[in-house]
């Protein structure tokens, strides 16, 4: 290895060590009012309901975008200057046939697509990457609205994981620290 990859390393790692401890920190903030019953009181308007379908089922994997109304907020990141991820096989086949068949990503533009009607996520911060990580996240435009008693969220997910550093989670954040 080249010495100016092995001086990036320790810097690369102490990112990732703050942005984890950013994170953890965020959510004590998040967690201790809701545990305690705490925190003041505001009034949401949100719909009654919010129902999304991964439409449509293309014949070949469909890079994803968000639309500019109602949809979901997507970012896709990795930790370098580039828009390559990293070259792997993703879900799906090159046809959207279901797993294990596999078609080949390389850029986060790829990262997000849509194969029998729902939304699949494919990054990798090894190989060929220019870097060493990667996140795909997503959140739907809407609102839970707890304001009138109990409201649900719910959703379908896979748990399949493919490394140790795949994992999901989900957030709630009080609407006074909605972003």
């Amino acid at each position: 290895m080249s010495k100016t990859t092995n001086a990036c390393r320790p810097a690369t790692r102490w990112r990732r060590l703050a942005f984890k401890c950013a994170i953890f920190v965020l959510a004590l903030g998040v967690a201790f009012p809701l545990l305690a019953g705490q925190g003041p009181a505001h009034e949401a308007a949100a719909a009654s309901s919010f129902n999304f379908n991964w439409a449509p089922a293309p014949a070949a994997p469909l890079a994803w975008t968000p639309g500019q109304v109602n949809d979901w907020d997507l970012v896709e990141n990795i930790d370098g200057p580039t828009d390559n991820n990293g070259s792997m096989e993703a879900g799906h086949g090159a046809d959207c046939s279901a797993p294990p068949a596999t078609h080949h990503v390389v850029s986060l533009a790829d990262s997000a697509f849509i194969c029998k009607s729902h939304m699949m996520t494919a990054v990798y911060g090894g190989g060929d990457a220019y870097a060493t990580y990667g996140a795909i996240y997503f959140a739907p435009a809407q609102l839970a609205d707890w304001s009138q008693g109990p409201a649900t969220v719910s959703w379908k997910v896979s748990t399949q994981r493919l490394s140790t550093r795949d994992w999901w989670q989900v957030n709630l954040t009080p609407f006074a620290q909605n972003m």
